[in-house]
C-alpha cells in the first residue's frame, strides 16, 4: 500500500508543479505584454528620433555620430521590443503545453488514488477474511442446509444488520487518516 500512496503523492505533484507553473509563467506573460507597450513606444520613440537626426544630417546641422547614435538607440530599442516578443511567445507556447498536459496529469492523479482505495480495499478484505475465518461461510452452509435458506444478497445485512450511511461516512473518514494522515486527499 506504500507504492500506492508514493505513486498518488507523486502524481498529486505533478499536478501541483504543472498548476504552480502556469500561474508564475502566466504573471510573467502579463508582465512582460505590460511591459511590450512601454518598449513599443520606446521604439517608436527611438525611431522618430533616428529620422530626426538623419533629417538634420542631410541638411548638414548633424554629424555621423550623430546618425551613429540615433541608429544604435532605435536599433537597441527595436532588438528589446523583438526579443521581448520572442521571448512571450515563447512563454505561451509554454504555458499552453503545460495546459495540454494537465487533464492527462489529473487523470493519472486519479487513476492512482483509484489504485490506492483499492489496495485499502483489498487490506481491509483480507483483514475481515483473517478475522470471521470460514464462520460465516458456515453460517450460510446452516442456513441453506435447513435452517429456511439464505438469501444471498440479504445475506449480510441478516449478519451485521441495515446499512447505516453514517457509519460509512465515519469510517471512510477514519480510513482517510489512516491512509494520509492528516493530510487531505
Amino acid at each position: 500500500m506504500k507504492e500506492h500512496l508514493a505513486r498518488l503523492q507523486a502524481a498529486q505533484a505533478e499536478v501541483k508543479t504543472a498548476t504552480d507553473k502556469i500561474a508564475e509563467l502566466t504573471a510573467k506573460a502579463d508582465s512582460m505584454r505590460g511591459s511590450l507597450e512601454s518598449l513599443r513606444i520606446s521604439a517608436a520613440e527611438k525611431s522618430a528620433a533616428k529620422e530626426r537626426v538623419l533629417d538634420k544630417f542631410v541638411r548638414g546641422e548633424a554629424i555621423q555620430a550623430d546618425v551613429d547614435r540615433a541608429r544604435e538607440a532605435h536599433d537597441k530599442a527595436e532588438g528589446m521590443l523583438r526579443d521581448s516578443r520572442d521571448l512571450a511567445g515563447a512563454t505561451d507556447r509554454v504555458i499552453k503545453e503545460l495546459e495540454r498536459k494537465i487533464p492527462e496529469l489529473v487523470s493519472r492523479e486519479a487513476l492512482a488514488e483509484r489504485d490506492l482505495w483499492r489496495a485499502v480495499a483489498d487490506r481491509e478484505r483480507d483483514e475481515a477474511i483473517k478475522a470471521a475465518g470460514d464462520r460465516v461461510w458456515r453460517y450460510f452452509a446452516a442456513c441453506n442446509a435447513g435452517a429456511g435458506g439464505a438469501n444471498f444478497p440479504n445475506f449480510f445485512t441478516d449478519i451485521f444488520g441495515p446499512l447505516r450511511l453514517d457509519q460509512v461516512q465515519e469510517l471512510k473518514e477514519k480510513l482517510r487518516r489512516e491512509v494520509f494522515g492528516d493530510r487531505k486527499a
